[in-house]
């Protein structure tokens, strides 16, 4: 009794021997109590050997001295904790790693990400540390890009997963896995021919090492099949695809034909009416002209014999006249 230990906070009995919750005790919000695991909080001494918790009216053993939690350091009597140390780019990977393995690939995607962002500023840092992995920079960059063009692959974002199996290889060109990688985004991006030839480029890096991995070549081997397979299938469809292609284009070819062929036979028709049309309207033109001047004809016929026969009516009266004066005159001079 009296410790102060993780026990007596949870002891009932009260304050008095150790036990219960001391006056003026609270949790701090960002993290367990240091006294926890058996160490004596600072503060006072309390009634029957307990110790107050972060009693800010003592001082403690020295003005400068610091408590460890799970976060690191801090000042006693601060009230609260310090933010939680950044994550190393080995650590974010590591992270990235068990989110990729779990399927959660957004979360993957991100922890990948920084882990990359982290892992330039550790190589720009001035008094930069020295890694936890032996690789060099260039390497873990090349890996934290062949883990993420695997997280974007398997979530279907196949453009970003081949953009940095693309940089993968430019950082580590003489990696198998990288070109294994490349192989597998230009494969989901329905790119076949340069898939196998990625494949191909990683057996015979595979070929060259001294010490033979049989599974990674299993693996290879097998991709590469696939591969080929899917190449020819894509190259099958694709001759399938343009022999359709063909055959609707000289479909539609033949109906362009007919199309043209039926407007210039309506135009020719349109034509030809058009031409007969206007025969047929001359012809009339023709006639009604030929009709006017017969008209014309038979009516200048008509006046001159109407001025003839007029003519001759007056003749033939005058020739009365005379032959009736002539008459008067015998007769009178008979009477005579």
């Amino acid at each position: 009794r009296g410790g102060g230990g993780f026990a007596d906070f949870f002891m009932p009995g009260g304050h008095r021997g150790g036990g219960g919750l001391p006056p003026g005790f609270f949790f701090m919000p960002m993290g367990p109590p240091p006294s926890f695991g058996g160490r004596r909080g600072p503060g006072r001494r309390g009634r029957g050997g307990g110790r107050r918790y972060m009693d800010e009216d003592e001082d403690s053993d020295s003005e400068d001295s610091e408590d460890w939690s799970e976060y690191g350091p801090y000042r006693r009597g601060s009230g609260k904790m310090p933010p939680k140390p950044a994550l190393t780019s080995d650590e974010l990977r590591e992270e990235g790693n068990a989110a990729f393995k779990s399927g959660q690939l957004s979360a993957a995607i991100r922890h990948y990400t920084t882990a990359i962002e982290r892992l330039q500023a550790e190589k720009n840092a001035p008094n930069a540390a020295v890694p936890s992995s032996p690789d060099s920079f260039d390497e873990r960059h090349a890996t934290l890009l062949s883990n993420r063009s695997a997280a974007y692959v398997r979530h279907g974002l196949f453009e970003q997963g081949l953009l940095d199996a693309r940089k993968c290889v430019e950082k580590r060109p003489q990696w198998v896995k990288a070109h294994q990688r490349l192989g597998i985004a230009l494969k989901a991006n329905g790119e076949f021919v340069e898939a196998k030839g990625a494949f191909e480029k990683a057996l015979s890096l595979l070929a060259s090492q001294e010490v033979e991995d049989s599974e990674m070549h299993s693996v290879l081997t097998k991709a590469l099949q696939e591969t080929i397979d899917a190449a020819h299938a894509q190259a099958e469809e694709r001759r399938l695809e343009q022999e359709k292609a063909e055959r609707e284009a000289a479909i539609k070819a033949k109906q362009e034909a007919n199309r043209k062929a039926k407007e210039e036979k309506q135009a020719r028709e349109r034509q030809e009416k058009a031409r007969k049309a206007a025969e047929e309207k001359a012809r009339k033109k023709e006639a009604r002209e030929r009709q006017r001047k017969q008209q014309e004809e038979f009516e200048e016929r008509e006046r001159k014999e109407a001025a003839a026969a007029a003519a001759e009516a007056e003749a033939e009266a005058a020739r009365l006249k005379a032959a009736r004066a002539a008459k008067a005159k015998e007769e009178a001079q008979a009477a005579e």
